[in-house]
Formats: structure tokens, sequence, C-alpha cells
């Protein structure tokens, strides 16, 4: 897909007023219906790759619509898992709660692993994605390098970074992007007030 379908193809994400069922905005994770909307609209027959998995609330809006989604995460996140009274028999087992979220869809790959893991770069390098959605530390210093690290795989792409709210999500994608000189038509930053289920979450920021 050309640089100028991209642009409409977020633009179109962002203008959309889509209603996924119930059932998808019941998963569990710190998102947001919009948040999924927009995920669901951009991924539409796209290959697409979701760094920081969790419990699949924002893998599923992708996957009911793309054409093959690559999920990774080393499930180190686990206390949030508890909060709600169905997930009592899950808890510290987000891996298990993503897989039964997910059982039935062939569209998935799952990886488990580091993003910043030798094993994990030689399996990606040379992929290309058409979107690739960050969803993993938040760490000014991870963010900064993830983007070194996966330069030439990161060219192309839209790039969707979750949680922007958090000035060190915010900083360490300009690190990152003044590195690599990366040049890129449009970069689109959304700011919320705090985590809304009202608006997209945390804040987003595509590139």
């Amino acid at each position: 897909m050309n640089v100028i379908n991209l642009q409409n193809r977020v633009q179109s994400a962002l203008n959309n007023k889509t209603i996924l069922e119930q059932w998808v905005y019941d998963v569990h994770g710190l998102t947001s219906p919009k948040t999924q909307n927009f995920l669901n609209v951009l991924s539409k027959d796209m290959n697409v790759l979701e760094i920081g998995t969790f419990c699949g609330a924002c893998t599923i809006p992708i996957s009911l619509s793309a054409s093959s989604v690559t999920t990774i995460d080393n499930w180190e996140e686990q206390e949030v898992v508890s909060i709600e009274k169905k997930y009592q028999k899950y808890i510290n087992k987000p891996k298990k709660v993503f897989l039964d979220n997910t059982h039935g869809f062939d569209n998935i790959e799952q990886i488990d692993g580091d993003i910043f893991s030798k094993d994990i770069f030689e399996k990606l390098y040379g992929c290309k994605f058409d979107i690739i959605f960050y969803d993993g530390s938040h760490q000014l210093r991870d963010i900064a390098t993830f983007i070194v690290m996966y330069e030439s795989m990161l060219k192309g792409s839209v790039l969707v970074f979750d949680d922007y709210n958090f000035e060190t999500v915010d900083n360490g994608i300009k690190i990152g992007l003044d590195n690599i000189e990366l040049k890129y038509k449009e970069k689109i930053d959304i700011k919320t007030k705090g985590e809304s289920k009202n608006d997209y979450w945390n804040g987003l920021c595509v590139i």
C-alpha cells in the first residue's frame, strides 16, 4: 500500500464510527472502545505486529479485520489480571487469559519473548509489517532503543504507540526518531485527560 493510501487509512480510522460487538470491549485490558475501534479500522486487510499483548484487548479488534497479526509479549506484567472477579482463577496467568480469549482465531501468531532479546530480533529480522502497534515497556530508554534497534523494520510501516500521555513515551519516540532520522509524512499526537474509557485511553502517537 502506498504512503498516500496509508495516510488516508489513518485518517479514516481516526474518524470512524465503528461499533464492535460488546464481547470485544469486555476483554480485560488497559484500553478503550475508541482505541479498539481505531485499531480495528486501521488494520483492515493489513499485516500487523503488536508488541505487548497482555490479555488480548487490542489483539482481538486488530485480528477481527487484519489479514495477519503477530503478537509478542514476555508476560512480565501480571498483577492487573486479578482486578475483575471473572478472572480470579487466572491470577498471575495473563498468557492463559490471552490464549483463552483468542482461541479460534487463525490469523494470530503468538510469540513468547522480549522484543530486545537476540532471539526475537533475529526472528523479526527482514520481516515487514504494514502496521506496528507498540504497547510494550513505557521506559524512555526502551522506546528509543526499540526504534533504533528495529529501524529497518519500521521504515514503510504505520507506527502506533500507545500510552502517549506518558512523558517517557513521548520523549522516547522523539529521541529514537532523531537517532535514525526516520522520514515520515505525518505524525499525529493524541493526548487525553488521563486514562479515559471515553477517549483514546491514555493517548496515541501515530506516525
